[in-house]
């Protein structure tokens, strides 16, 4: 499901996880920023945010009743190697290895050669059933990294990995 926040463009949402015994949908920080709503289109509603993770670029919306997305317990980030996917509103669904731990704007992020597009921050992240994470964008900007490293997407090639910060502790930590 695509969202709209006031002066940040459009992103994801296409997940939803239990916090603190209620419903909560999950995406990016970056796409709410300050705002204490943001639109969503097809639904022709606004979803209120309900908890901000500044260290995490993740952020949490109250749904609609009638709101149903996948619902996915939550976990820790997994190790090097394995096969995370994501499913995104512009790239639909995508896996790839998750590269290694790097470091963005000094904080350590988890790569995964999957493609980031713009509009697709927010989606979910997801590993062996669960939620691990959410899309914070490509790794194009950050020093260290390749910019040339590869995509699963052929039509995607010039694009970069996306990134994810993972799952707070309290997030983590209020799943039933």
């Amino acid at each position: 499901m695509s969202i709209e926040s006031s002066g940040l463009g459009s992103c994801t949402v296409s997940a939803e996880i239990e916090y603190n015994g209620a419903r909560a949908l999950v995406t990016a920080l970056h796409c709410v920023g300050d705002n204490a709503y943001v639109d969503a289109p097809s639904l022709s509603a606004r979803l209120p945010v309900i908890e901000r993770f500044d260290a995490y670029d993740l952020a949490l919306l109250q749904p609609l009743e009638s709101i149903r997305l996948p619902s996915y317990p939550v976990a820790a980030f997994p190790a090097s190697g394995v096969e995370a996917c994501k499913v995104g509103t512009l790239v639909k669904n995508d896996c790839g290895p998750v590269v290694g731990p790097g470091e963005v704007d000094g904080t350590v992020v988890m790569m995964i050669d999957i493609c980031s597009v713009p509009g697709d921050s927010g989606s979910a992240i997801t590993w062996n059933g669960t939620l691990v994470g959410v899309e914070g964008g490509d790794v194009s900007y950050a020093p260290g990294f390749d910019e040339n490293l590869p995509c699963n997407s052929v039509e995607q090639s010039r694009m970069n990995p996306l990134y994810s910060l993972g799952l707070p502790e309290a997030v983590i930590g209020s799943a039933p």
